[in-house]
């Protein structure tokens, strides 16, 4: 979800994409893949997996471009930040805040569209009668009878 803030292309960008450009069969075919995807997440969603879905995930990533470590510490330590907080000027770091246009309604309706779907999703829980029932720190859950 982070990279889509900053726009590099995700998953929910190309079926959006493919739904625009009436391009119906690769998103069905993207909305099936994304299913499987969720469904099979018990199944290769592990903590011990993690490490090698890293590797694994780095290595199909392709050839990694040189980064000149100089240029990379400029960015995090001076080229990140505005100069009048480098500075020390609050007066002009105030100035620069108020220039920043109003992000409240985007970030409330992310809030809320995030609540929406976790409130949703509770309530299917909830209606279907799905709730996990831990029976310790480390077991996995387990489903309760749901027949009635």
């Amino acid at each position: 979800m982070l990279l889509g803030f900053v726009g590099l292309p995700t998953l929910g960008f190309h079926l959006e994409t493919a739904f625009r450009e009436g391009r119906y069969h690769e998103a069905g075919a993207l909305l099936w893949l994304f299913y499987l995807l969720i469904a099979s997440l018990p199944w290769w969603g592990h903590k011990r997996l993690i490490p090698l879905l890293l590797v694994g995930g780095a290595w199909l990533l392709g050839p990694w471009p040189s980064v000149d470590g100089a240029l990379l510490w400029r960015f995090v330590s001076a080229d990140i930040w505005p100069a009048a907080l480098l500075a020390g000027d609050w007066a002009g770091l105030v100035e620069w805040l108020s220039r920043i246009p109003s992000l409240g309604p985007a970030i409330g309706n992310t809030l809320l569209l995030g609540l929406l779907g976790t409130v949703g999703h509770c309530s299917w829980r909830w209606r279907c009668g799905r709730w996990p029932a831990v029976t310790s720190a480390t077991a996995p859950p387990a489903w309760p009878d749901t027949a009635r």
